[in-house]
């Protein structure tokens, strides 16, 4: 439920000027203390305003009585200290009905029931109200008029008593729109009078309404009347669903900041607007921002009752001193630096408390970082020394054999047809180092196409069972370097697997361009069997493969069975 602010304590101040034509020196006082008030300084206020009831005792106009208690009444409620805020205010309220004065008693009632409404206490609000009505009757001053209705609308509609509370608006809204029309107090008065048809379900009412205040709302200067107008406009669309009007007001009201009603229900209400049409991910960010503002709220809430807690036990000798006429100056030290040192505890344990939260999440970010490291290193590794291994059986299980048995056969050369045996397979193992080297470099990506390098790398294999189709894209030649070489490497990679593992009779590798996504498509397939148990080697050399499809934002799609594999590659171009 939201608090009802009322700024009363310059319209009572109004009520005192013109009552002689000196003041006096109390009334002096109470001037001044209203503009420490005014500048925002409620703690200098406090002050003036306490030294000014010590002096009450000689003071004979109980108007001055009045205006002081009530003063010290607000200022005690705008400090958040209740207990001694309904002190002063029943204390003004008993002077005023002694001096009866209906400008006085008419003022407090419409304060005390802003203070119980603020308390939710909505019964004693709502009395109150009715008492500030029975005395508007014989005021001449209409602005006091006008607020009381106003008021006493609000209050009955917290009460549910809709007929009053529809009574007491439909009053307020005939003075506003009388002869000379005043568009300000108008538009204070659609607030509560939709209120009441919202309640009884008079949906045609509240939007007459509503329509009124959007046309007068251009030519209204009161900022505060402008927002509190776009608040009640907002609540009105989103309780009945209509979240995109809903949406421009809460913008407003965002924007306004400080000067608005800004907190995690406004974002709440922005994020349910924007999922109701369909934008989830403002939705999201403004829901995430009112949980943020939600813990911000939190921590000055922490912070407002030390401040609360420090004033209570700074004043409290204070209060005693009314009624002790300052006999005790040494207990008031005494507590004041109690207070002090108990503020500087509660600050330095929060602060503890907050560095101690701040390195615990320090050493968790450090924790995961050094595991992504050290996770990246390993694949890394692994790569390497599966690239070696690799290496290592082609050097083992082709060229060193093949020098073996060309060794072997040397040996026992005697004829031409047996040196020329052996020189073709000297060609032959010539070509398998040449293929090797070319397959450990990284190709020459500047001068040449991924689809070129490709089609040079399959005829390196002399065996006629490799079979190469690409297109030439001119796409190929715009295409980043780094991700070619990725693609390259995996083809590699995919090739070699089929090679060294499915014994197949024809591999086919192609190269092309999807023309429906614009994707690059890389394609290994074989008919080759697939062994009982896949290897080490290959089981980490397709792990490899995937970290490489990962760093170019591309997907591969490996599928094997009895009939053979079939490695696909997407990727961007």
């Amino acid at each position: 439920m939201k608090k009802i602010i009322l700024i009363t304590l310059a319209l009572f101040s109004l009520l005192t000027t013109g009552r002689g034509e000196e003041q006096s020196p109390n009334q002096t006082l109470i001037d001044k203390a209203l503009e420490q008030v005014n500048a925002g300084n409620l703690r200098g206020a406090l002050e003036m305003y306490l030294g000014v009831a010590e002096n009450l005792k000689t003071e004979k106009d109980l108007g001055i009585h009045v205006n002081v208690y009530n003063d010290l009444g607000v200022v005690y409620r705008r400090l958040n200290m209740n207990d001694s805020a309904i002190y002063y205010y029943n204390k003004a309220f008993d002077t005023a009905v002694k001096l009866d004065d209906k400008e006085w008693l008419t003022a407090l009632s419409l304060n005390l029931s802003v203070f119980y409404h603020n308390l939710n206490h909505y019964n004693d609000a709502a009395r109150y109200a009715d008492i500030a009505v029975k005395y508007v009757g014989q005021q001449e001053d209409e602005s006091l008029v006008f607020y009381a209705y106003q008021l006493a609308s609000s209050m009955k509609t917290e009460v549910k008593d809709y007929d009053r509370a529809l009574q007491y608006a439909r009053k307020a809204w005939a003075m506003a729109d009388g002869s000379e029309g005043n568009d300000d107090l108008r538009l204070r008065c659609i607030p509560p009078l939709t209120s009441v048809f919202d309640a009884k379900g008079q949906t045609d009412s509240v939007f007459h309404y509503i329509n009124i205040g959007s046309r007068i709302l251009p030519r209204c200067d009161n900022e505060v009347t402008r927002l509190g107008f776009l608040q009640c406009r907002s609540e009105i669309y989103i309780r009945h669903k209509r979240w995109r009007e809903a949406l421009p007001d809460l913008r407003l009201l965002a924007d306004a900041g400080g000067r608005g009603t800004l907190n995690s229900s406004l974002y709440h209400k922005m994020a349910v607007c924007y999922r109701h049409t369909g934008d989830y991910s403002r939705a999201y960010c403004y829901m995430d921002t009112a949980r943020m503002w939600t813990d911000s709220l939190s921590k000055k809430d922490i912070e407002s009752k030390l401040e609360e807690f420090n004033v209570k036990y700074e004043t409290r000798d204070k209060e005693a001193q009314l009624a002790e006429a300052r006999s005790e100056h040494a207990v008031q030290r005494a507590q004041w630096l109690a207070s002090i040192l108990l503020a500087v505890f509660v600050v330095a344990v929060l602060v503890i408390v907050l560095i101690i939260v701040r390195h615990r999440h320090r050493l968790h970010l450090m924790f995961v970082r050094q595991c992504a490291e050290m996770n990246e290193a390993r694949q890394y590794i692994e790569g390497l020394e599966t690239e070696r291994a690799r290496m290592a059986r082609e050097l083992h299980d082709g060229v060193a054999n093949g020098l073996l048995g060309v060794s072997l056969k040397m040996r026992g050369a005697e004829s031409p047809n047996e040196v020329s045996a052996i020189l073709a397979d000297i060609d032959r193992l010539r070509n398998e180092v040449r293929a090797l080297s070319h397959g450990m470099m990284p190709p020459e990506l500047k001068n040449h196409t991924l689809n070129e390098i490709l089609s040079s790398y399959v005829s390196n294999f002399k065996d006629a069972k490799i079979q190469y189709s690409g297109s030439d894209d001119e796409r190929w030649k715009t295409m980043d370097h780094d991700v070619a070489l990725e693609v390259f490497r995996i083809a590699q990679e995919s090739i070699s697997n089929a090679v060294a593992h499915s014994e197949a009779d024809t591999i086919d590798v192609s190269l092309h361009i999807a023309e429906d996504s614009g994707e690059g498509v890389m394609k290994v397939e074989d008919n080759g069997r697939q062994p009982d148990r896949q290897s080490d080697g290959e089981g980490i050399g397709f792990r490899v493969m995937q970290e490489r499809v990962k760093t170019i934002g591309g997907r591969i799609d490996i599928r094997k069975s009895q009939n053979g594999t079939v490695i696909t590659l997407f990727f961007p171009v």
